[in-house]
């Protein structure tokens, strides 16, 4: 099934493109004693990690969705979700939503790839793994759906369709 925009299959981003968190993140770094939640995770410590998924998925479920990315994804019959969140952050959002939690086939998050979605081959290792989960033989046939320049970059070099959530207001 083709979609209006022409691409078959949709990765996603998360914070900030289907919902924003809820999270007090400058309390969360002080609380974790770190100048950045990526700090945390390169660190490696259980406690943290499992103190950034909780607040992480608090916020899905108490964030304010995102009516343009939600509308954009709810195009597609299937989708996946890439992100540097955590994933049961991911799994608590669509809970709220039957009709995204039944198309949504795959969600790689921090625990997958460990806060590495910024380095040029994860991604793509990962976008390969998303694909194969919605069945997308060619990544001219798979759009991206971001909010971040970076991810946005990454997604067009290796050929996607990459579209930033904020177009999609205007």
């Amino acid at each position: 099934m083709t979609t209006s925009n022409g691409s078959r299959a949709l990765i996603t981003d998360f914070d900030g493109t289907l919902v924003h968190l809820a999270v007090d993140w400058t309390a969360l770094r002080r609380e974790l004693g770190v100048a950045a939640i990526a700090d945390a995770v390169r660190r490696g410590d259980a406690q943290s990690l499992s103190r950034i998924a909780v607040a992480e998925r608090d916020g899905a479920v108490r964030g304010q969705p995102v009516p343009e990315g939600i509308d954009y994804v709810l195009r597609f019959p299937a989708f996946a979700v890439l992100t540097q969140n955590s994933e049961t952050a991911v799994h608590a959002f669509l809970d709220q939503n039957s009709q995204l939690r039944r198309r949504c086939r795959v969600v790689l998050g921090r625990e997958t790839h460990q806060q590495r979605k910024r380095d040029a081959p994860v991604f793509a290792e990962l976008i390969e793994r998303c694909m194969k989960q919605l069945e997308a033989v060619d990544v001219t046939e798979v759009t991206y759906l971001g909010d971040e320049a970076y991810e946005l970059e990454l997604a067009s070099g290796i050929g996607l369709r990459a579209v930033d959530v904020a177009s999609l207001s205007r």
